[in-house]
């Protein structure tokens, strides 16, 4: 029985603290089937059924300085820290999504489950959860279009397009008479990615609309319009990058320049390593602009502003490094034995 990795938060509006958790199906489904009497909702815990990336490879997502976020791991999460889904978990809100749902039992019915009312639940409305663990986990990239599949069938709300979404825990209401409900199907057998795929194409064909919808609401991965740091990127959404409006214009010219675009996307998508791109970065702009144009100072700019905030790699190259990168590219072009012009800005970095 495979290990499952997954996010737990202490209490559903703790936002400045998470932990990751490893345990087994059985563990967790033990977890699943038993109900906490709050007073609230939001004081109970909640699951995010995320794997993260390395640690070492997180993207922090800059915010205006308060208290709680000074030290905490607010600002991790975010879809770019995402490596891949563990769980699928489906949100049932209202009677006629779980009405959905039983229609469509015999789908599910083959694999493990562990089904709960919610907060919310009373008869009438039905309000559930239903959490399937993985055979194995999947990457974010091929989540996407197999979550807008199993959602339709499964009858689940089509707001949870967040896949960072933490879902509370068993919970009930203690101020209510609602009895709350669970129910494991103990089938033995994992969901694996093979399974989900017939699911997506029946979605398209019984709920086509839902089904595209819910494409469209799948929030995209590598936008970078939550980074704000120097606001230097826009986002990424198959658009061109933006420099803010306190860049230099030359900087803003590079970045229509569609082979630049295209070493930022390939290293954004993680299809070649930062490095590249950075050396790539430095030929290219050197042979097209000369280095009249292309100035160590812009090459720099660029790479530190760009390049260092990418998925592929938040550490920026050291200036030792950079200036080595625009030295090759000169070589290409036939300039030898030159230093970068010094400025006020890089002056000390340039010392070899």
């Amino acid at each position: 029985m495979p290990e499952l990795t997954y996010v737990t938060l202490p209490t559903l509006r703790c936002r400045d603290n998470f932990v990751i958790e490893n345990t087994s199906w059985h563990d967790l489904c033990a977890k699943l089937l038993v109900h906490k009497p709050l007073s609230q909702k939001h004081h109970g815990d909640a699951l995010a059924p995320v794997k993260l990336k390395p640690k070492d490879d997180w993207i922090r997502k800059k915010k205006p300085f308060t208290e709680w976020n000074k030290t905490g791991l607010s600002s991790y999460r975010i879809l770019d820290n995402v490596e891949s889904i563990s769980l699928v978990i489906l949100d049932i809100d209202e009677l006629d999504r779980y009405e959905r749902f039983q229609s469509h039992k015999d789908m599910f019915r083959p694999f493990e489950f562990a089904m709960y009312s919610s907060f919310s639940y009373t008869p009438e409305n039905m309000k559930m959860r239903v959490v399937l663990p993985l055979e194995e986990s999947i990457p974010i990239a091929e989540w996407q279009e197999l979550w807008a599949g199993i959602t339709a069938i499964g009858g689940g709300d089509l707001a949870c397009k967040d896949f960072f979404r933490a879902y509370l825990n068993p919970s009930y209401n203690s101020r209510s008479n609602v009895t709350p409900i669970s129910y494991h199907n103990n089938s033995g057998r994992f969901l694996k990615i093979e399974d989900l795929k017939p699911m997506a194409e029946l979605a398209k064909e019984l709920y086509p609309e839902e089904y595209n919808k819910s494409k469209s609401r799948i929030r995209k991965s590598y936008d970078f319009s939550r980074i704000k740091g120097n606001n230097s990127l826009s986002s990424y959404r198959g658009e061109p990058f933006i420099l803010s409006k306190n860049q230099d214009v030359a900087l803003k010219q590079l970045l229509r320049d569609p082979k630049i675009r295209e070493l930022i996307v390939d290293c954004a998508k993680g299809l070649i390593p930062r490095f590249e791109v950075a050396l790539r970065l430095a030929s290219h702009g050197v042979q097209k602009y000369r280095p009249e144009k292309f100035t160590y100072e812009i090459y720099e700019t660029l790479s530190n502003s760009l390049i260092s905030q990418l998925p592929a790699g938040k550490t920026q190259d050291t200036h030792l490094q950079l200036q080595e990168y625009y030295l090759s590219a000169l070589s290409l072009v036939g300039i030898e034995n030159i230093q970068p012009t010094p400025t006020k800005e890089n002056n000390s970095a340039l010392a070899l």
